[in-house]
């Protein structure tokens, strides 16, 4: 039976869910909101128009946008094929006033997608549920009086419910047959063409590692303590904010006081000491006008966010990430970084097992964590101190430092579930370290980050001239680059 609406603006805010929901799955509105269509009302016609209309567009990104006021009534005169009523405008106004008001306030009322979908997938669940809980209960072996019912028909009958409630829970294990297959792996590709693609926004990291940070896997940045581990990390997490490509951090070792600063000195490339000293004689001129500047170009690249919490476990993780994942238009998947990682809780606080075993069961539950949300995490992690343990005398020396597989801590149970692995060396820290200030400042500071692990990829290294001052880190040319450099100047 169809449902009476005494309100246009409920109403107006169910066809907006009608909209969304038929984006998702061409039956929801056939079961859901069919009964809107055609209603003689004004404001029921404009309504049902719009669902038609956000259902002709196709695409799903454009569509979620609800394309323009416009286009829209454009739509609607042609489908009504005449001038739209004084009604029929004040309608019209409601519904783009309320999608404007549900952007300004992360979708108060037209519920997210994502968190839609869930709830239609609940929906189903629950419906076929009941329709097999009704239809046993119906049946001939449980359709009796209750007065005749003992305790092993209650035993049959939950063992039934049991088996009804695990085989609904069995649909969605993901089993695909060769049709399903076929589709899944067709669309995939449709989506490649049409370009979509998993980037770290920076040239190092793409050219490294191919497949790009896919969603429900995570990767490995390592290094010694003084290597730029962190710089390197928040390099990358700048060029996704450049991009405004999603990207959370978890600062859990440095503190979010210390990042901004050194993010700052990045963008702005004032010396980071330099903005430590803000306020005093020595500073550069206009330092702070420079710096509020930045804070407000910060401000218009909604889809970067900072943890401020240093007690993270896998429970807050989950927490965070969603809160984030929330507030992102369309697709959720982002990128994760955590540094460091061993600083979350169940990596170091588990009772139970060695410490391999400790990490190998919280890298697992990472991994799944990013499968569950579809986020690609990378962690950053310590190098084991035995790669310092030489006696370093000359330059030649310092080469021996070179990080390798094992060099990264508990490296067996963290390289196992890694998709990728990455470690970063300086030769200059180490030069400036142990040899004397002439012979370390023969010596560039040039960051080699070496892809020490990664599925079916060729390992690889690449250079990156490291700025100190700035912590700015800015790739190489390779010889092939300058020798087109050269050639184009």
């Amino acid at each position: 039976m169809a449902k009476e609406y005494t309100d246009e603006n409920s109403y107006a805010i169910d066809c907006l869910a009608a909209a969304t929901g038929t984006l998702l799955d061409p039956d929801y509105n056939a079961r859901n909101f069919e009964s809107m269509i055609g209603f003689e009302k004004s404001f029921q016609k404009v309504c049902s128009s719009f669902i038609l209309f956000v259902k002709s567009m196709g695409d799903r990104e454009q569509a979620l946008k609800y394309a323009s006021r416009e286009n829209f009534l454009e739509f609607f005169t042609n489908r009504k094929n005449g001038e739209a009523t004084n009604e029929e405008y004040g309608v019209i106004d409601l519904l783009y006033n309320r999608i404007q008001y549900n952007k300004e306030n992360n979708n108060a009322d037209l519920k997210e997608p994502g968190l839609l979908t869930e709830r239609l997938a609940t929906a189903r669940k629950k419906i076929n549920l009941s329709k097999t809980a009704s239809q046993i209960l119906n049946s001939d072996t449980f359709k009796t009086s209750p007065v005749t019912w003992s305790e092993k028909y209650f035993e049959d009958l939950q063992k039934n419910l049991n088996d009804a409630l695990e085989s609904e829970n069995d649909q969605e294990t993901g089993l695909m047959f060769a049709d399903d297959i076929a589709k899944f792996y067709s669309g995939t590709l449709d989506k490649r063409e049409n370009g979509e693609y998993y980037s770290f926004h920076n040239k190092v990291f793409d050219e490294l590692i191919t497949e790009g940070p896919t969603p429900g896997h995570g990767g490995i940045i390592g290094g010694s303590t003084g290597m730029g581990k962190s710089a390197l990390c928040l390099n990358v997490i700048n060029d996704c904010i450049n991009a405004d490509a999603p990207v959370i951090y978890f600062p859990i070792e440095m503190g979010v006081e210390n990042t901004l600063d050194r993010l700052a000195s990045m963008r702005t490339h004032i010396p980071f000491k330099t903005i430590l000293k803000l306020g005093r004689q020595d500073e550069i001129q206009d330092a702070r006008e420079i710096l509020d500047h930045e804070i407000l170009a910060l401000k218009a690249h909604t889809n970067f966010a900072i943890v401020n919490d240093s007690n993270i476990n896998m429970r807050k993780l989950e927490m965070y990430i969603k809160q984030f994942q929330a507030k992102l238009p369309g697709r959720k998947h982002c990128i994760v970084f955590i540094d460091l990682l061993l600083l979350v809780a169940e990596f170091f606080d588990e009772k139970d097992g060695s410490m391999a075993q400790m990490i190998e069961k919280a890298i697992n539950k990472l991994d799944l964590l990013a499968k569950k949300l579809g986020v690609h995490w990378v962690g950053v992690v310590q190098l084991n101190r035995t790669v310092e343990q030489d006696k370093v005398l000359t330059e030649q020396n310092i080469d021996k430092l070179r990080p390798t597989r094992s060099s990264v801590k508990n490296s067996a149970a963290l390289l196992e579930r890694a998709r990728w692995a990455i470690t970063i060396f300086r030769k200059r820290y180490f030069a400036d370290l142990y040899l004397d200030e002439a012979e370390a400042q023969k010596i560039e500071d040039v960051a080699e980050i070496q892809l020490m692990k990664a599925n079916d990829e060729q390992l690889g290294r690449r250079y990156m001239n490291f700025d100190g001052p700035t912590f700015t880190m800015t790739p190489r040319l390779t010889k092939e680059e300058q020798i087109v450099e050269a050639a184009m100047a």
